[in-house]
């Protein structure tokens, strides 16, 4: 059998530099060796990271621009992490809270996503918040369909700076939350105009906005007297097809020829050639692009809302 080398006997620029070529697992087991090994992981010069959670029927972390992954299990009220390749990591001490810390120190996280998925019920949501209350609320994201659950997500989680919605409940919290400043904010369900006139984002999408011409006319027509400061980027993908010169009504629309590329929904990338320029009372601008195509058997029909002059 060959000899041991001992990490902790080597140099510090050479325990360093081996500690920088280790992988997500191996950072794992060297962190839990002993409160010596622990601290040479605060030699690592790393920038700061964003853990990503997704929460089903069991816990799942991974760590921004790493690509292992971590499950964490609570088996006889005793916390363990694993990993799909067999790695098992355990500490007598850690319950849920304490584990978040310990990835948080190991790969120097400073912000959180949330992915909730059918299944997060079997959590507590109380017991997931407490755990990751040190960490910056990045995201949530919520696949679930149920209004009660998702209610009690949005009451748990907000603020956070990105919210994404696969459903959209029809209820007065829901409608609150739209009001929280966020940097993006995208629906995938049913959105009506009071919804889209709560929405306080940068960057919003409605993938299924049940709109009239008349109710897009007053969005615009609100936001050239001043609503909506914050806005950038606005997509709306109407259940139909919307009559265009009845959208721009009364806000003297100037043609825009400039090519840009919109992500369109259920197509992907696409070139749009021109556009329509309004003016808002302030001096803003914003460039007013439209999808209008047939895919397969479907009409697929958007609008892209580009404000400007920030």
């Amino acid at each position: 059998m060959g000899a041991h080398l001992s990490l902790l006997k080597l140099p510090q620029l050479v325990q360093k530099e081996i500690i920088s070529m280790m992988d997500g697992y191996e950072l794992m087991s060297i962190s839990l060796c002993s409160k010596r090994s622990k601290a040479l992981l605060k030699l690592l010069n790393r920038p700061d990271t964003h853990m990503i959670v997704q929460i089903h029927g069991k816990i799942q972390i991974s760590i921004e621009n790493m690509r292992e992954l971590f499950e964490l299990q609570c088996r006889i009220l005793q916390w363990t992490v694993t990993s799909p390749f067999g790695g098992v990591w355990e500490h007598n001490k850690y319950k849920l809270k304490q584990w978040i810390q310990h990835f948080s120190m190991v790969f120097k996280c400073k912000k959180v996503s949330f992915i909730f998925f059918v299944g997060c019920e079997r959590f507590r949501v109380d017991d997931i918040q407490k755990a990751f209350e040190h960490l910056e609320k990045e995201a949530l994201r919520i696949t679930h369909q149920s209004t009660p659950i998702i209610t009690q997500l949005l009451t748990t989680f907000l603020p956070v700076n990105n919210l994404y919605l696969l459903a959209t409940p029809p209820t007065s919290l829901f409608r609150q939350s739209l009001r929280h400043e966020y940097n993006e904010l995208f629906l995938d369900g049913t959105v009506v105009f009071e919804d889209l006139h709560a929405m306080n984002c940068k960057i919003g999408r409605a993938n299924r906005a049940n709109l009239s011409e008349i109710e897009v006319n007053t969005f615009l027509k609100n936001w050239v007297h001043g609503s909506h400061p914050r806005l950038r980027e606005q997509q709306l993908k109407p259940e139909r097809r919307l009559n265009m010169v009845q959208v721009l009504d009364g806000l003297t629309p100037q043609i825009w020829k400039e090519k840009r590329r919109f992500l369109v929904s259920n197509v992907g990338q696409r070139d749009l050639e021109e556009g329509n320029l309004i003016t808002a009372a302030d001096g803003k601008r914003m460039r007013i692009y439209v999808y209008d195509d047939v895919v397969d058997i479907f009409d697929n029909f958007q609008i892209f809302l580009k404000s400007f002059n920030f």
